[in-house]
């Protein structure tokens, strides 16, 4: 994303970032001259938990600090344009026209299309006719009483557990899922419990997104009302502020129906 700010310390910090083979991110609280309440900064600096890990190689790290300085970057646009949610639940209408907005000032290369509301994120797949692992599931999360999307693809179940373990909270449970797993968080609700619309401000949540979809490409969003996206993942994360973290357990769900459980990472 690309700022309209000229010297923007951000946009400083995300070319710095592509050149150092190592960066340690440093968040800010202070004012700076160009008016953002924070930004952050990066200056080289070997990283002990990189001499722990070897497996990590020196690309692996330096794109995992971009995809942080994005989604810093994300967020503050978001702030800086009353973007900010701090919990606030919107309307369908109101939270996809934001989502939407986010989107197209993004320069992100997408498609919309409205069709009949697809009953699970399965249905939604046939109607894109693209893969399972190419659609979000998005299920409503509590962790630690605050609400969080989590998004993974639609032939993959969430781990609770690990996601619980990556992100620390204390306690996590379902609030509303997809209808292709259950009619958790639908009770009482008007219509037919359907496929949960992968759009966080609808329900004044923050947004966790499973790396096999920002490493799929083009993937397949629904956002409620018989409308849906079709954008590259990682864009998609990145536009939102989301936060990448693996969600997904072992469990892979077949197309034909059934289920296998993947090799161990």
């Amino acid at each position: 994303m690309a700022s309209d700010t000229p010297n923007d310390p951000l946009d400083r910090m995300l070319q710095a970032i592509a050149g150092q083979d190592r960066l340690k991110l440093v968040a800010r609280v202070d004012g700076d001259p160009n008016g953002y309440p924070r930004f952050m900064t990066a200056f080289p600096e070997s990283d002990p938990s990189e001499q722990a890990d070897p497996l990590d190689s020196r690309d692996e790290l330096v794109s995992r600090r971009l995809m942080e300085a994005r989604r810093q970057k994300a967020v503050l646009a978001r702030e800086a344009s009353g973007g900010a949610n701090d919990g606030l639940v919107m309307s369908q209408t109101v939270a996809v026209t934001r989502l939407l907005d986010l989107v197209s000032t993004s320069r992100i290369d997408f498609e919309t299309r409205s069709h009949p509301e697809p009953r699970h994120a399965r249905h939604l797949a046939s109607i894109w006719e693209v893969g399972l692992s190419a659609t979000v599931r998005a299920t409503l999360m509590s962790m630690d009483g605050r609400p969080v999307l989590v998004a993974v693809p639609a032939d993959r179940k969430i781990d609770a557990l690990g996601v619980r373990a990556r992100t620390g909270a204390s306690t996590i449970s379902v609030l509303r899922g997809d209808r292709g797993v259950g009619r958790v968080g639908w009770e009482g609700m008007e219509g037919q419990p359907g496929a949960l619309p992968c759009v966080p401000e609808m329900f004044g949540a923050s947004l966790l997104i499973d790396p096999e979809l920002t490493d799929a490409g083009p993937i397949v969003v629904g956002l409620g009302g018989g409308q849906s996206l079709r954008c590259d993942g990682m864009q998609f994360a990145e536009a939102l502020g989301a936060r990448v973290i693996r969600c997904v357990g072992r469990t892979r769900l077949l197309p034909q129906g059934g289920m296998v459980d993947d090799p161990p990472h």
